[in-house]
């Protein structure tokens, strides 16, 4: 009995035994970097092949009164990782707010898929901050997927007529033409650039 309570007087005093030096106080200097700078998407990420030229311009007349006037020429490149590694690059249409000083949205048109195998689209609001894609089959087959604003990390410039997103989007069913078995969720990268 004796040598369990000289057992717990040395727990007690080793609980209450102070320390010789006090810790350093926290200095705001060092405080750690806003979140948005320490999950920065790298600029080598998905970066575009080429800057928008003049075979990237946005249509010069809409037809059955569509308006373009709010509409820019630009480039995407679209990076998917996950399920499958895919990268296609091409023309987009850049939307400007009603003044022209901000980009609103950006809508990669369609490109065709390395091997043959169908084209993908797809784009992004910058202002709901949603991410969307689509992939139109040989045989005519959509599949469809959509996302944001969770889940999207979104970065463009001021005037939001270049920047990059890292998403995952869900599958969307078409109900016109749905394809034989859900795709997966995807997961990439969208970068673009807008012209003037």
């Amino acid at each position: 009995m004796r040598s369990l309570l000289v057992a717990l007087g040395f727990v007690l005093a080793a609980c209450n035994v102070v320390p010789s030096h006090s810790p350093s106080p926290v200095s705001t200097s060092d405080a750690s970097p806003p979140v948005a700078s320490a999950i920065a998407i790298d600029d080598s990420v998905c970066g575009l092949e080429r800057q928008p030229g003049p075979a990237d311009r946005a249509p010069g007349a809409g037809g059955d009164g569509v308006d373009l006037a709010d509409r820019g020429g630009g480039r995407w490149r679209l990076c998917l990782e996950n399920p499958v590694a895919l990268v296609v690059e091409g023309p987009a249409w850049c939307t400007w707010n009603d003044q022209r000083t901000a980009v609103t949205e950006t809508s990669g048109l369609p490109v065709a898929i390395e091997g043959g195998d169908g084209k993908m689209d797809g784009g992004l609001s910058l202002e709901r901050g949603e991410v969307y894609l689509s992939r139109t089959g040989l045989a005519g087959d959509v599949a469809a997927w959509h996302g944001g604003p969770a889940g999207q990390l979104i970065q463009s410039s001021g005037d939001g007529s270049a920047g990059v997103a890292r998403f995952r989007v869900a599958a969307l069913a078409d109900s016109e033409r749905p394809p034989a078995v859900r795709p997966p969720d995807q997961v990439g990268t969208i970068r673009w650039a807008c012209g003037e």
